[in-house]
């Protein structure tokens, strides 16, 4: 009578060998498998993705009108001039920004009044597109519209 082990040990032996002969490859389950799981990261990972581009968008926009307000408010103070000049934020794909007359990418700080100006950013696309942020030149006063957008 043959041992236990040395019938397991010639059925491992001839799987091995039966392995060998069928090729060194990944079966056409295993890959359809492998495809599955990828295709599921991928519509989980594609969305939060795209919000993520869309908040920094949002705080970028927040900081670039932060920044010319500054830069208003340090050039009406440093300014002799009843007209001060801040430089426009630069090409933003998801903002369009507008206040005070632009002159070779130099907006006014002030109207010929002497009123503040109030600078905007208006969202292009995406989710809130067509809200905007404003803020005003003279005193800081802070603004949005649509449902979105929070300073």
């Amino acid at each position: 009578m043959r041992s236990r082990h040395s019938l397991f040990a010639r059925e491992l032996v001839q799987l091995t060998a039966a392995k060998k002969k069928r090729g060194k490859g990944f079966s056409l389950l295993e890959l359809v498998v492998v495809v599955a799981v990828l295709a599921i990261l991928a519509a989980i990972a594609v969305p939060a993705f795209t919000g993520i581009q869309e908040q920094a968008g949002d705080s970028a926009a927040k900081a670039n009108l932060k920044n010319a307000y500054k830069e208003c408010a340090y050039e009406i103070a440093r300014s002799s001039s009843t007209t001060p000049t801040f430089d426009y934020p630069v090409d933003d794909p998801y903002y369009a920004y507008s206040g005070g007359t632009k002159t070779n990418g130099r907006g006014d700080c002030l109207t010929s009044a002497g009123a503040g100006i109030t600078l905007t950013a208006a969202k292009l696309k995406g989710e809130g597109a067509k809200d905007t942020l404003t803020i005003n030149v003279k005193d800081g006063t802070k603004g949005t519209s649509g449902q979105k957008l929070k300073w």
